[in-house]
C-alpha cells in the first residue's frame, strides 16, 4: 500500500524527466513521526495499565 502511494506521488512529481522527491520524503517523515507518537502512547498506556510490555518474557 505504501509503495503504491509513494510510486504514484513520484510519478505525479516528475516533470520533463526530473523528479522532485520532497513530497515522498515528507510522507516518510510523517510515518516516522506517527510511529514515535504511537510508541509514546503505548508506553504511557503500559505504565498506567501495568501490562508489563517491557518485561522480559523468558526466565
Amino acid at each position: 500500500m505504501v509503495p503504491v502511494l509513494i510510486g504514484n506521488v513520484i510519478m505525479n512529481n516528475t516533470v520533463n524527466g526530473v523528479t522532485d522527491y520532497t513530497t515522498p520524503m515528507t510522507i516518510f517523515a510523517a510515518f516516522g513521526l506517527v510511529a514515535v507518537l504511537l510508541a509514546v502512547l503505548l508506553k504511557s498506556v503500559d505504565k498506567k495499565g501495568g501490562y508489563g510490555l517491557e518485561k522480559k518474557n523468558m526466565q
